[in-house]
């Protein structure tokens, strides 16, 4: 009886310091989201006046899932594009947050002058980001999209969001992949190779 209380004890007092140890790791991981999210949000800001768009004011104020949502349906919606609206509507199914044309554009704002999404006629289209960036096309010097996105998620410690993914690959080789190119890549490469895992909102790759 002795000896089986030891072991009991022992087992416990291993089974605590772990959940104390995953609880750190989750509070780390919680911490470095809120500080990208606010250096996101000090770079929409810096962005815009260095492109003098007028925020009137305000600045996006839309959750990172309701923006990633709406990339992924104007990326889905392709050259026909999706009226305001119906991007607001959908975009509120799909996260439960309600989503007015009026605040989702000024959330976008910064994808539209990046050139990820174009709104015209008040539809909203996929862009073709910047004008000198690789479409995907092989080259001795320069990785592909889908090259440049397994790697940064193969050397990533912990799985990624797609703005996360879109930050690293910019540190990485100094290549931009628009949201509307990164978003179906990503899917194409879960769905037909097996190569990337989604869940929880976020990607990870086996790493070789």
């Amino acid at each position: 009886m002795i000896i089986h209380d030891t072991e009991r004890s022992s087992r416990i007092v291993a089974e605590a310091t772990r959940v104390i140890e995953l609880t750190r790791q989750i509070d780390a991981v919680i911490e470095n989201a809120r500080t990208l999210i606010s250096d996101r949000h000090a770079a929409t800001i810096e962005l815009c006046r260095l492109s003098e768009a007028d925020l009137g004011g305000t600045s996006p104020s839309l959750e990172p899932a309701a923006i990633d949502a709406a990339i992924a349906i104007i990326a889905k919606a392709g050259k026909n594009g999706i009226a305001a609206k119906s991007l607001s509507a959908e975009v509120t199914k799909a996260t439960g947050i309600e989503v007015s044309s009026v605040v989702l554009e000024s959330s976008l704002r910064p994808y539209l002058l990046a050139g990820d999404v174009s709104l015209r006629a008040d539809l909203y289209r996929p862009g073709q980001g910047r004008i000198n960036r690789r479409q995907g096309k092989t080259s001795p010097d320069v990785p592909t999209d889908r090259e440049m996105a397994l790697q940064v998620l193969r050397e990533s410690p912990i799985p990624l969001g797609v703005a996360a993914i879109i930050s690293a690959v910019e540190r990485r080789f100094g290549e931009r992949i628009p949201r509307t190119t990164l978003s179906p890549l990503l899917a194409k490469l879960r769905d037909t190779g097996g190569l990337v895992i989604h869940a929880d909102g976020k990607w990870l790759a086996e790493k070789h």
